[in-house]
Formats: structure tokens, sequence, C-alpha cells
């Protein structure tokens, strides 16, 4: 399965996870609002960029060539749960969901 396969532009992901929060809601256009932290703790909801790169997510602070803060790749999709690798790192898992076409829009 390949990225442009799953719509990222009307796509939202939720971490699962027991101590870490982090959420990724995409837009049409290359942005992203996220929401990261832990859970019970801190969190903060930066708007991100988001584009697809030799089969990987990538999510950086700028639309170029900024400082990436997750590289997804191998996505694999079971039912509304998808497993990626983030970067060297073991798979995670996210809850995926999509938004209707007709409500996407692109972020200013």
């Amino acid at each position: 399965m390949s990225w442009a396969d799953l719509s990222v532009e009307r796509m939202a992901l939720m971490l699962i996870d027991s101590t870490r929060h982090e959420s990724f809601r995409f837009a049409p256009g290359g942005r992203v609002s996220a929401t990261v932290g832990v859970h019970d703790g801190p969190l903060a909801a930066p708007v991100w960029h988001w584009r697809i790169v030799q089969d990987h997510l990538v999510i950086a602070t700028t639309p170029q060539d900024g400082d990436v803060v997750a590289d997804l790749h191998e996505p694999t999709l079971d039912g509304d749960v998808l497993s990626v690798r983030r970067g060297a790192e073991d798979a995670c898992r996210y809850q995926v969901s999509w938004t209707p076409a007709a409500h996407a829009r692109v972020l200013p």
C-alpha cells in the first residue's frame, strides 16, 4: 500500500499509545494541524506541513526543507487502524479517519 492510495489530503490520524498523545489532521495544499504531547500533560497544537517523498509521508516545520517532525513509511491499513514505521523506530499504530471531500478545505 502507498500513501497515494490513502487520500492523505483528507486523512486524520490519532496515535494509539498509552503515554504519548499525537494527532494529525491533513488538509489539501500541504498543511497539517497537529496536537502533540503526553496524556494528562502539556499539549501543543502547531500547524506543520506535509509532503510525500519516495513513498514516505514527511511532516515538517516548513513546506520544503524544514525540520522533519515525523517520517512515516510502510503504511498498512487494517480496518480503521493504520500501522506505519516512523523513521527508524518500530511500527506504531494510528486510528485513521477521513474527512468527506465536500468538507475538505485548503488552509490559508
